[in-house]
């Protein structure tokens, strides 16, 4: 399984199993769930890292959706704001031609490969949980 460069190896037979112990609809329900649990633990650390550039309120994370069969929940901005939250991210060239760092410049960045290295880990405790 994989989505937006992170792999996941093991995930479709695990899934595979799950459905054919519990039904397709009930494992449905049990993924949705965990995804919309590990995406708002998500939310509250990107809030955590981002308090110094970015209004905690305008981040939200969205409802499960399915792309290509995956499901997945997305973890941003709402609004306008993400414009403004990319120039901190990634700097940008003054009228003067000078690069200018911001103060948060790769916090963004730093915050996916922190999730990339436990996403994985969160995935498999929760969907233990939920399937007990």
């Amino acid at each position: 399984m994989s989505f937006t460069g992170a792999e996941i190896v093991g995930m479709n037979e695990f899934v595979r199993n799950l459905e054919a112990k519990l039904g397709e609809a009930r494992v449905n329900r049990i993924v949705n769930k965990t995804l919309k649990e590990i995406g708002e633990e998500s939310a509250q650390e990107l809030q955590a890292i981002g308090q110094n550039f970015v209004d905690p309120d305008m981040i939200a994370t969205s409802r499960v959706s399915r792309e290509y069969d995956v499901p997945s929940v997305k973890v941003g901005w709402s609004g306008g704001r993400w414009q403004v939250v990319h120039l901190n991210e990634f700097g940008f060239n003054h009228t003067g031609g000078k690069f200018v760092k911001q103060s948060a410049f790769g916090v963004m960045q730093g915050f996916v490969k922190s999730q990339e290295g436990t996403y994985q880990q969160k995935l498999r405790t929760k969907l233990g949980e939920l399937t007990k």
